[in-house]
């Protein structure tokens, strides 16, 4: 809690630190009960389009060992185990959400509080600080019960949750909105990158031929990764202290220790490790929800690093040619001719293409002076989604430094 309230004429101390007189303390025991999501076998096939409504339905994403809970207005969700662990989500107009073990909720208060104002009160606690430091992140009931909030009359509660819910209106437009751009890109990126939406500023070209890749501009040609493209099979032989790269789906190519939270590799067993060079391309034959037939992503890190042999690592020193497929592989475009070649029998999680097949991967080649023109219009998307997305991020701090006055009573809202 701030210490700026102290010694302030009108607030007292207390175990939460200096708060309004007429405000008191209360533990969230006795502020309602936590109840949680059921797992039993169930078909769940009619309800797939709702499961994933919010980030903690779903549990470890296998559908059908969950069951229907229909929860009445006014619901809080409390993320209880694995990735959204702590996570606090409100629901209000529900009528019927897949609710499973993995997830807490509170649908009833024992006291007089407004819902919304308990709502913020928990966004503000920081639930997963409260989760197990080992294993499988997981919350338990007995931390959330033991820990201690402010209890402000409530005429003051409704008036900070109705001042907080306009901040809420406010980062939700900005949400859609992105959201918005976000997919008027993608179904962008699809059209340039596949030549069937034409340039503006190029030569009208109204004639198509058809190819391996289907139907092409007539003055864009096909080539074989290979043609464009050097495989880097280079060796970390001389076993350097460079940093492990990872090449993640949703985040692209970051440091391993950035996104298992810790190094999974050892100094001692690197020295098969292949280098990878900045600019360089890395494929990860991991397939997912997200990328279908693997991802390939950029080094974008301007710095030296390795990664697994398991990745087939590959680069152009025609920073264009880089900067056009770059954009060509972060579609689905060349997912087709992946699932393809493929292999039988290969790992459930893993896509298993051999090298040959890889690099002989047919790859659209627009005339260069297209590929930049394409490579400047999606950039200019980019440079609005950038925009967009700080604007967010910080009308999300403002609102936290809000709500962080508003919950201790530093900031007064008028009755």
């Amino acid at each position: 809690m701030t210490d700026k309230n102290a010694n302030k004429i009108g607030y007292k101390k207390t175990k939460l630190g200096w708060i309004p007189e007429d405000w008191k303390i209360v533990r969230l025991e006795n502020c309602f009960t936590l109840t949680s999501g059921i797992t039993k076998p169930q078909a769940v096939s009619l309800f797939k389009d709702i499961t994933y409504k919010y980030p903690i339905y779903g549990g470890n994403g296998i559908i059908g060992y969950t069951d229907v809970l229909f929860l009445k207005n006014d619901t809080i969700l409390i993320g209880r185990v694995g990735e959204k662990c702590g996570c606090v989500y409100l629901i209000s107009n529900s009528d019927g959400y897949w609710v499973t073990d993995n997830a807490l909720f509170i649908n009833s208060l024992k006291i007089n509080f407004n819902f919304n104002f308990m709502y913020y009160q928990l966004l503000k606690q920081n639930l997963n600080k409260l989760r197990s430091k080992s294993g499988q992140p997981l919350i338990s009931q007995k931390p959330i019960y033991e820990t201690m909030i402010t209890f402000p009359p409530i005429i003051e509660q409704e008036k900070i949750a109705e001042v907080l819910s306009c901040w809420d209106d406010g980062i939700e437009v900005l949400e859609k909105l992105l959201e918005k751009k976000q997919l008027h890109k993608k179904a962008l990126m699809q059209g340039l990158l596949s030549g069937k939406i034409p340039l503006k500023n190029s030569k009208k070209n109204n004639s198509y031929k058809k190819t391996i890749l289907g139907e092409i501009p007539s003055n864009w040609t096909v080539v074989k990764l290979k043609n464009i493209f050097t495989r880097l099979e280079e060796k970390n032989s001389k076993k350097n202290m460079l940093p492990v790269l990872t090449n993640s789906a949703t985040q692209g190519v970051i440091y391993q220790n950035e996104y298992f939270d810790r190094s999974i590799v050892s100094e001692t067993n690197t020295n098969n490790y292949y280098i990878v060079y900045p600019n360089a391309f890395m494929y990860n034959p991991r397939i997912s929800k997200n990328a279908p037939a693997g991802p390939i992503n950029k080094n974008k890190l301007g710095e030296i690093g390795i990664a697994s042999p398991l990745y087939t690592i590959f680069y152009s020193k025609n920073d264009l040619c880089n900067s056009f497929y770059e954009l060509y592989f972060n579609t689905n475009l060349w997912n087709k001719y992946m699932l393809n070649v493929a292999n039988q029998g290969a790992r459930h999680d893993r896509l298993n293409v051999t090298t040959k097949d890889f690099i002989n991967m047919p790859l659209p080649c627009p005339p260069i002076n297209e590929q930049q023109e394409i490579v400047e219009v999606l950039s200019s998307y980019d440079e609005e989604i950038k925009l967009l997305d700080k604007k967010l991020e910080m009308l999300k701090l403002q609102k936290k430094g809000l709500m962080q006055k508003l919950l201790t009573g530093e900031i007064r809202v008028k009755i």
